[in-house]
This record gives C-alpha cells, sequence and structure tokens, in this order.
C-alpha cells in the first residue's frame, strides 16, 4: 500500500510511521510514502489519481534482502511467492509491505499448518510478519532444531528401550521429591 502525503511541513518516512503505529496496527501502515507538494486535482476538487507520480527506488522499502537460511524459511518463502505472487522474499521483509493482507495471512498460516502439522497462530503472524519471526514460531510451537532436536530424540529412543519390568519398577517408586501422604 502506498500513500501520497501533502504536507506543508517536512515530514519523513519514520516520522509518518511512528505517527500512524500510535492509532493503527502494523499491517495497516503504508509499506511507501510518496511525499508531494500538493495533491492534483480534477476541475471538480476530487484528486486526479492518474495523475499521482509513479513509485520510483527511492519510494521503495530500503531494507536488505536476505535470503532463506535453511529449509523451513525457504518453504515459507515459497508459500509467500505463491500466495504473493512475488518473485522473491526475504526473510525480513513483512508481508503486509509485500501486498499481503488478513485472508492471505489466513491462506499462510493454513498451508504452513497442512505441511508441517504445526499449530500456528494467525494473531502472532499478523502480529510480526516476517519469515524469520514466523520460523521461530513454528520452531517454538511445533518443531524443535538443533540441539533441541538431537536431546528430544535421544531421550525418546531411552523410553523406547525400557523394558516392562524397568517400567513397572519406575513407576511403583516414589519419587524422591515427592511427598506421599495417607489420605485416608
Amino acid at each position: 500500500m502506498v500513500a501520497y502525503v501533502a504536507a506543508s511541513d517536512e515530514l519523513t518516512d519514520p516520522a509518518l510511521r511512528e505517527f500512524l503505529a500510535a492509532s493503527l496496527p502494523g499491517y495497516m501502515i503504508p509499506s511507501s510514502f510518496v511525499l508531494l507538494e500538493r495533491l492534483p486535482r480534477t476541475p471538480s476538487g476530487k484528486v486526479k489519481r492518474d495523475a499521482l507520480p509513479g513509485l520510483d527506488a527511492r519510494h521503495l522499502d530500503a531494507a536488505e534482502y536476505v535470503a532463506p537460511r535453511t529449509s523451513l524459511e525457504s518453504a515459507i518463502a515459497e508459500v509467500w511467492q505463491d500466495l504473493l505472487q512475488v518473485e522473491r522474499v526475504g526473510v525480513n521483509d513483512d508481508f503486509f509491505h509485500l501486498g499481503g493482507h488478513s485472508l492471505l495471512a489466513t491462506q499462510v498460516v493454513n498451508k504452513l499448518r497442512q505441511m508441517y502439522g504445526v499449530d500456528l497462530s494467525l494473531r502472532s503472524f499478523i502480529e510480526s510478519p516476517t519469515i524469520t519471526s514466523m520460523a521461530r514460531n513454528m520452531e517454538i510451537g511445533g518443531r524443535p532444531s538443533g540441539q533441541a532436536a538431537e536431546a528430544i530424540a535421544a531421550v525418546l529412543e531411552r523410553v523406547k528401550s525400557i523394558s516392562d519390568e524397568e517400567v513397572k519398577a519406575l513407576l511403583g517408586q516414589p519419587h524422591p521429591s515427592i511427598e506421599h501422604r495417607n489420605m485416608s
């Protein structure tokens, strides 16, 4: 979304974003601002949309492109590219600045739920709409990664190898940290 702004004061993108952030959710803040001396008008006083200048490189978000670093980030990027119909998505790009909206966000969350079997929160995605934050939420909420995954796998292997006698012995033994009381 682009906002055309005509103001007598010298405004900057950060100042406009800060002002709007005080009253709007992040996904409603325009991705780009075009500052004009005055808005072009028709003879009847309406904004003449076809006379508004197009965007050029200086109006586009100056965030540097960072490619996906993991297979999870790559998969999320592919889903975004497909739904947003864009060629390239960086891990720090804002979903809503790329043209996303709440209905597409719902589709992203549902698609990733189907692909990974992870319970994702639409709200957390809307509040932090980047691939980096989405991947982090998926790892925290569903699939652990790195050393945590290896530790969990080792524990699961150990549990699988416990015999029935060991299970009965473990269940029959009171845990030293639990105080047992006779409730009769």
